[in-house]
């Protein structure tokens, strides 16, 4: 994205693609026009259910530019709420992508929730998986509540922000006693957001509603 100041390489041409041949300045410019009808003009003309420009799912420019209504566009013509994006060769799901751009403050946290809430409404699966390889023999698997309590432990990401993602999340439905795998370990939300290492990254408050709203969502010890 442009958001860097640096020009992006062009986006591979397909034959059914809308945005076709071009770079993610130019798209990003059109996404943050917010013109319902001309995104709806463009999705007429050819749409590839999981078109990406430079790796970058059509949906996540929606979260760039604050508008959930191109959203739910693009869920209501048929595109794959749950694409895979490639940002800097990790290969992860949207909601994951957004989840982490949030988290650590490139996407603000307000926009992020609203586009966030209209993602989970228009199909993202709450219980995708996306595999990262952090060096443990087989990858780190995460669902997307699992990825707002890993945002924490990195140490990059502001935990408040993280666990206004997680309660969304759990609001919208998703599993409270979902598993974070890793090498050959696993274990439950809960487990992590009441383990020492993921204290360390937070304040005691934010821990106990991390805990809380867990617990209220029917997480198991």
């Amino acid at each position: 994205l442009a958001l860097n100041g640096k020009r992006m390489a062009k986006a591979t041409p397909r034959s059914n693609a809308c945005f076709a041949g071009e770079d993610a300045d130019t798209v990003t410019l059109f996404f943050m026009r917010k013109d319902a009808t001309a995104l709806r003009n463009r999705l007429k003309g050819g749409l590839a259910p999981n078109e990406t420009i430079d790796g970058v799912s059509l949906p996540l420019f929606c979260f760039f530019a604050d508008w959930p209504e191109g959203i739910k566009i693009l869920g209501e013509a048929g595109y794959d709420l749950n694409t895979i994006c490639d940002l800097d060769g990790t290969k992860i799901p949207t909601i994951h992508a957004a989840i982490s751009m949030i988290g650590v403050g490139v996407i603000d946290k307000d926009s992020g929730i609203r586009c966030m809430r209209a993602l989970i409404d228009a199909g993202a699966d709450l219980e995708s998986i996306a595999e990262i390889d952090v060096g443990m023999g087989a990858p780190a698997k995460y669902t997307p509540v699992m990825m707002t309590l890993c945002m924490i432990a990195s140490g990059m990401a502001n935990p408040d922000v993280c666990a206004d993602l997680c309660q969304v999340l759990l609001d919208k439905g998703a599993n409270p006693n979902t598993r974070f795998m890793i090498g050959g370990f696993s274990f439950s939300a809960l487990e992590y957001a009441t383990s020492k290492d993921l204290a360390n990254f937070m304040s005691p408050s934010t821990a106990l509603r991390l805990q809380m709203m867990l617990k209220k969502a029917g997480a198991k010890e």
